[in-house]
């Protein structure tokens, strides 16, 4: 039995890295849309079969119209997904696992066959934009943990160094861009290329935002910026960031529900986008820079 996996985050909670382009409820639409262009890429596949796991309702009802199974999320984030399906896996005696992330809008059934095509035990796509890793194929799907997040490529390449065996790296433009930052919708609408979240992209008139947008220079300003954990409490998500030049931010605690930065450590170095809620700055869309 060969199973593809797509980990759906909520949909309120989605890509919160381009909050100063799009509304929370765009944000959910483009994720939406994302999520339906991978469903589909997945479930095109024949002689795999297609889970989504995703505690968010409406995409499940996507997925189960698009033809996969869709699975309710029993953890929150990424990691628990995997884990819930590597779970489900065993129980169900698949021997091929996929696990291909959801934010990937050039993404076509075609492209998705290469990367499952090989039959290394493992094979990967590393992402462009992090080094992270945007697809991964185990056989059996204990070959190697699975280990996502930026620079998780070279990581699932020294796990397979230790199981001694070889990960098989597959080129693919189309799975290689994934999409988290505004500069990566320009990208997008630029290339022209055709897919459901461009639509999605185009319809709510991003391009004219884009062609508005503030300089690298003034962004850096406004945010995208790099800082330090100076307080976290894994808890509650809520936290203090200290900048290069001293200044305190407050983290949203929004930007680490039902994610791995719950798990952020102190002098941890990570980047973020600083947006203003009427009384104080607030570090949104956080990044792991370093894991140290």
């Amino acid at each position: 039995m060969r199973t593809v996996v797509v980990p759906v985050r909520r949909l309120d909670a989605a890509k919160t890295r381009l909050a100063s382009l799009l509304t929370p409820a765009e944000r959910g639409a483009v994720a939406l849309a994302m999520a339906r262009d991978v469903i589909a890429a997945s479930a095109a596949q024949s002689d795999w079969e297609t889970w989504v796991v995703s505690a968010d309702p409406g995409v499940l009802a996507a997925a189960g119209g698009a033809g996969a199974e869709p699975v309710p999320e029993e953890g929150t984030g990424l990691r628990a997904a995997v884990v819930q399906a590597e779970r489900r896996a065993r129980s169900r005696g698949v021997s091929e696992l996929a696990v291909v992330l959801a934010d990937l809008p050039w993404i076509t059934p075609a492209s998705l066959r290469r990367a499952l095509e090989p039959a290394d035990s493992i094979v990967g796509v590393r992402a462009e934009s992090d080094g992270g890793t945007n697809a991964l194929v185990r056989r059996p799907p204990t070959a190697i943990p699975a280990l996502f997040g930026r620079l998780s490529f070279a990581r699932h390449q020294e796990a397979a160094l230790r199981a001694g065996l070889t990960l098989r790296g597959v080129d693919s433009e189309e799975l290689a861009f994934d999409l988290d930052r505004p500069d990566d919708v320009r990208r997008l609408l630029e290339d022209g290329r055709a897919g459901g979240t461009r639509d999605v992209c185009s319809q709510l008139g991003v391009a004219a935002r884009l062609e508005a947008r503030p300089s690298a220079v003034d962004r850096r300003r406004e945010g995208e910026m790099q800082g330090t954990v100076k307080e976290f409490d894994p808890e509650s998500g809520t936290g203090v960031l200290l900048l290069d030049d001293g200044t305190e931010v407050a983290i949203d605690p929004a930007s680490t529900e039902g994610s791995e930065i719950r798990y952020l450590r102190l002098g941890q170095r990570v980047d973020f986008d600083v947006d203003d809620d009427g009384e104080r700055k607030l570090a949104r869309g956080l990044h792991i820079v370093t894991f140290a």
